[in-house]
């Protein structure tokens, strides 16, 4: 399964950086920091459609995950394979401190939920209600106002 799953993840940032290509055209926004942009809905819907169409065997039930902020709302995907549940967050640079050095760390955010929220952490991302948006939704959290998950299946047939 390991090496499943670093083909799988291989193919998730393939498939990322596609979305950055089509972010940075649509939006005028540098390909470079296409990742850090408030574009989350735009990103998981490319990647959204993208895993789903390509077929790739972990990825088959992949998800939307919206959860409200304050400030708005961020989507990400959630895989659910063999391997568990894994969150594929694409824009979550979007978080980090504007003065953050980036160039470090990863593009996208993929691994458990437990997993995704230590390395925001490691990052440099301490905000508590940011560090809420990868919580399992079943959890009570005080400043979480909506979540809802859309399944990709349902919204984007093949």
């Amino acid at each position: 399964m390991p090496e499943v799953l670093a083909q799988t993840d291989a193919n998730i940032q393939a498939v990322a950086e596609r979305a950055y290509q089509m972010i940075a055209k649509v939006f005028g926004v540098p390909y470079e920091t296409a990742h850090r942009q408030t574009l989350c809905v735009t990103a998981s819907d490319f990647m959204l459609r993208a895993l789903l169409r390509d077929g790739d065997p972990t990825v088959d039930q992949v998800e939307r995950d919206v959860v409200g902020l304050d400030a708005g709302h961020h989507d990400y995907l959630v895989s659910t394979a063999e391997g568990g549940e894994r969150i594929i967050d694409s824009t979550w640079q979007q978080f980090l401190p504007a003065e953050a050095p980036a160039q470090h760390l990863p593009r996208v955010l993929i691994g458990s939920r437990e997993r995704v929220m230590a390395q925001a952490q490691v990052a440099g991302i301490h905000d508590p209600q940011v560090l809420d948006v990868w919580r399992p939704l079943n959890e009570t959290v005080a400043v979480r106002h909506e979540s809802w998950r859309l399944s990709g299946k349902e919204f984007f047939p093949s």
